[in-house]
C-alpha cells in the first residue's frame, strides 16, 4: 500500500490500488501455462477467466451490489444490441453478407 495517510486517501485512489492488487494476485494465483494435450487437466466447470473478470467481479463488490447493478444494466444494453443486430439481419435475407454490428 502507499505511502499516504488514511487522510489523504479517496475512495477512486483506494480502488485503483486495490485493483493494480486484484491484478497481481491473479498474475500469481492462475498463472499462465501452455495447455499439454493429455496432460494439462481442463476443469469441469469450463470457468476460464482473467485479470479484467476478477477486476470486474473487485468493482462489484465494492460497490456492494450484490445482484444485477450497473454490470446487470451494461450487459443487458449490449445484449439487447446483439439480438436487435442479429434479428435486424435474419429479417433481410439478402442483406446477410452485409451486415455488420
Amino acid at each position: 500500500m502507499s505511502e499516504q495517510t488514511i487522510s489523504e486517501q479517496t475512495p477512486d485512489s483506494l480502488r485503483a490500488a486495490i485493483r493494480e492488487q486484484v491484478a497481481e494476485y491473479h498474475a500469481v494465483a492462475f498463472p499462465k501455462a501452455p495447455f499439454v494435450p493429455g496432460v494439462t487437466p481442463v476443469p469441469v466447470s469450463g470457468k476460464v477467466f482473467d485479470a479484467e473478470d476478477m477486476q470486474s467481479l473487485m468493482e462489484a463488490t465494492l460497490d456492494f451490489w450484490l445482484t444485477t447493478g450497473r454490470f446487470g444494466t451494461l450487459f443487458e444494453r449490449e445484449f439487447a444490441r446483439t439480438v436487435e443486430f442479429v434479428s435486424r439481419c435474419l429479417s433481410i435475407p439478402d442483406r446477410l453478407p452485409i451486415c455488420s454490428p
